[in-house]
């Protein structure tokens, strides 16, 4: 993460040069190619990886826990987040990552039934809080329904896109444990974090997020199967926890 205003200002030195200087873009697949919205964005790190992140607070982000810390170490320095990033355009820049919050059954392990963190962002380069420009998408803990419809947003490491994907959720389970799946074409790595978002009606008529992908082999080994951990009210805690420290 990036503990002071000098890495945050590297940050955004770094990666203002590197997505705009982007050449040699991957070419776009029909089938998958979805148009970029504010609340969805790349995760990027130097080391080349990338995920996928959505705003759910004024500076805050949801995201798969493997994004961010592995077997307890902190995944690097210089990591971004580019909201609405598409073919080389970022509208809102690029925001730091500040802070993580992940639920403490993770451990040291990486227990894949806990993978999901709440990200901080740095303000830094900023006179306005992220989620005041792009709005929020509000997190539930709510179980899917079997085959409910779910709609995902992200970010495939080999493309210089978004891709979409609204296809059924259903539930599986591995070793006794309880995950989320979905059947997406071509979400390979880099669409770890991505929000499993639902409609959820009265009374509160809103777009919701019920998981993100990760969790069982970090969210799968193929670009067809897909997964997510199945979250508890330790999501809340964990937004709440990072809620009160940005504000």
């Amino acid at each position: 993460m990036n503990d002071t205003k000098a890495e945050a200002e590297a940050t955004i030195r770094y990666w203002t040069t590197a997505l705009g200087g982007a050449s040699g873009r991957a070419s776009v697949k029909a089938s998958g190619a979805a148009r970029p919205v504010p609340t969805v964005g790349r995760i990027v790190f130097p080391t080349g990886d990338n995920c996928t992140g959505t705003v759910v607070g004024a500076n805050l982000i949801v995201t798969a826990a493997h994004c961010i810390k592995r077997y307890g170490l902190p995944i690097g320095k210089l990591g971004a987040f580019v909201p609405e990033y598409s073919g080389g355009d970022s509208p809102y820049g690029v925001w730091p990552l500040a802070d993580y919050y992940i639920d403490s059954r993770w451990g040291l392990l990486d227990n894949p039934r806990y993978d999901y963190a709440i990200v901080s962002l740095s303000k830094t380069g900023h006179d306005y809080s992220l989620g005041d420009k792009t709005g929020t998408v509000r997190i539930s803990a709510d179980p899917f329904q079997s085959g409910e419809q779910v709609h995902l947003l992200g970010y495939p490491g080999d493309q210089d896109v978004p891709y979409g994907c609204d296809t059924p959720v259903t539930s599986v389970k591995f070793s006794n444990v309880g995950y989320w799946r979905v059947d997406c074409a071509a979400f390979t790595d880099g669409v770890s974090g991505t929000s499993f978002q639902h409609y959820q009606p009265a009374p509160w008529n809103s777009t919701t997020i019920g998981a993100v992908l990760g969790g069982y082999q970090e969210g799968g080994t193929t670009p067809s199967v897909s997964y997510a951990s199945q979250w508890d009210n330790g999501i809340y805690t964990l937004w709440q926890q990072a809620n009160q420290a940005s504000t």
